[in-house]
């Protein structure tokens, strides 16, 4: 093989495609490939793709006799990585529409399973797992990373506070239904690997802190925007909620001003498990 080295700095597909990830999977990604195994002849699946992360860098690292395949039910961000494949030359990469509850593989195929933070954004996380069994073959690796319920603990204590104060008792129950929902106890997330004979051979505990000037700057933020907002918002009559977030940013504020920022704290668990 005789790799091309040479790429045009002002292509401006190039350029758009050298946002490798969104700032906030970098953290959860690294830790991912550092427990990933780069092996040669292997079939790896990444479940919850986005717009290409791991699966373009594994595609890269694992090389021409590995194929590297995408699972994400969001086409427009596939669509993103098919630019991606044609940019780097990518022909061990395949792309999936579809979900993790209903994978369209075969049985015993892949030999590696990875997901950044995706598989706790699943509908049905017993019915992936067992999915993830089915398509990997006997002895396969699945490495995945979660944010775990202590996520943004500094926001969701205030918020929590606000409604107590108002006596919104139902609100408080949905806020922790929520944070359930999205991000399950290690207890739960055990005990549906044991379910789907997924054996954890390893779980590794970090946390990296998002940092902001104030309140306000936190709630304007694209990613918080992007990610958190609505769904938090959902919580909320819709009649109340711009002045319950109103006060939450003053609140914020208030800890900027005397802690010199505000900061938001996220957990998060690698497990590496054998099927």
């Amino acid at each position: 093989m005789n790799p091309d080295p040479s790429f045009d700095l002002n292509d401006p597909g190039l350029i758009s495609v050298m946002d490798e990830l969104p700032l906030w999977s970098a953290p959860f990604g690294m830790k991912l490939l550092e427990k990933i195994p780069m092996h040669r002849a292997m079939n790896v699946l990444d479940i919850g793709s986005g717009t290409g992360f791991p699966a373009t860098e594994l595609a890269m690292r694992l090389g021409p006799s590995s194929t590297v395949y995408t699972l994400d039910p969001w086409k427009a961000a596939t669509d993103r990585i098919r630019l991606k494949i044609r940019q780097y030359g990518l022909n061990n990469l395949k792309l999936q529409i579809g979900v993790a509850e209903q994978m369209p593989f075969p049985g015993n195929f892949f030999h590696l399973i990875v997901s950044n933070n995706g598989l706790n954004n699943v509908s049905d996380l017993a019915a992936s797992l067992k999915e993830c069994k089915r398509v990997a073959r006997n002895g396969a690796m699945l490495v995945f990373t979660m944010n775990t319920r202590d996520t943004m603990l500094e926001f969701y204590t205030i918020l929590t506070g606000i409604l107590q104060k108002r006596g919104m008792n139902t609100e408080i129950e949905k806020l922790k239904e929520h944070v359930l929902i999205k991000r399950p106890p290690r207890e739960k997330v055990l005990s549906l690997l044991s379910d789907a004979s997924i054996t954890v051979k390893e779980m590794d505990d970090e946390a990296f802190v998002f940092r902001y000037a104030d309140g306000t700057s936190m709630l304007h933020h694209g990613f918080i925007r992007l990610a958190f907002m609505q769904p938090w918002k959902e919580l909320l009559p819709p009649e109340k909620s711009k002045e319950i977030f109103s006060e939450a940013e003053d609140i914020m504020n208030r800890i900027a001003e005397k802690e010199g920022e505000f900061r938001l704290t996220i957990p998060f668990t690698t497990f590496v498990c054998q099927m």
